[in-house]
Parts: structure tokens; sequence; C-alpha cells
């Protein structure tokens, strides 16, 4: 929590898994574990649709990417997470907004951003032990 902006775990474990795993798996762990995230948050299923929609993507473009995995799994988080913030925006209904509220909220998502960046290999070497025992 910093400064009242909470970095989206789950969002990065998404990411990070279907990166490294590239299966089938990964689709399956982004339904339950964001379902998981409905439950004790607002929005209908919101998390459920389009984390495991988001699953499927990377999965797919990680097939195609020739490259470093924690160099996909950074530009990913980087890209999904204003993207996150933008379609939550839009369907819990924000309404007529000022300019300092669409600063604070454009401040708020650069933070998550690099929250969310800080925790990739953290969650990357956590995943890493897990899968490798």
């Amino acid at each position: 929590n910093l400064w009242g902006v909470v970095p989206d775990i789950f969002l990065v474990t998404v990411i990070v898994l279907s990166v490294s795993e590239r299966g089938l798996w990964s689709i399956y762990f982004a339904f339950a574990i964001s379902l998981l995230q409905d439950c004790f948050a607002p929005g209908m299923y919101f998390n459920a649709m389009t984390k495991t929609l988001l699953a499927g993507w990377v999965v797919s473009v990680r097939q195609r990417f020739f490259g470093d995995e924690m160099t996909l799994m950074a530009i990913l988080v980087a890209v999904a997470t204003p993207l996150f913030w933008i379609l939550a925006l839009g369907f819990v209904g924000v309404g007529e907004i000022s300019f300092w509220v669409l600063l604070l909220i454009i401040i708020k998502i650069l933070l998550t951003i690099v929250l969310n960046l800080i925790f990739v290999p953290v969650i990357f070497s956590i995943t890493k032990m897990v899968f490798e025992s």
C-alpha cells in the first residue's frame, strides 16, 4: 500500500504464469484466482472475465515471442495495468470527472504500474521455486 495504491498481485501472477507456463493450465488458474478476487471485490465477475481473456491472449503471444521472459512479463504488466484500471472505471461507471480527480486517477495508475513491476521478479522467482520442486 503506497499512498492508498495497492498492487494487483493477481494480475501480475496471471501474467507471470501465462508467460512462464505457456499452457491451458495458466488459463484455468487465471479464471480460478480471478473468480476468488471477484468474491472480495465489487463487480459482476469483472476480474474472472478479463483476467481469463488476458491469460489466453498472453499464452498466444508468448508462443510467438522470441526473447527474455522477464522482459515480456514487464511489458505485459506495464500495458495491462492501465488497461485494467480503465476497464474497471468504465465498468463501475465514473460519471463526470473534474481535472483534479482525473489527475489523481492518472497518478494512482502510474503508481500501480510501478508497484506491479516491482512484484514481477518476486512472483516470477516464487513460481519458479514452486514449479521446479
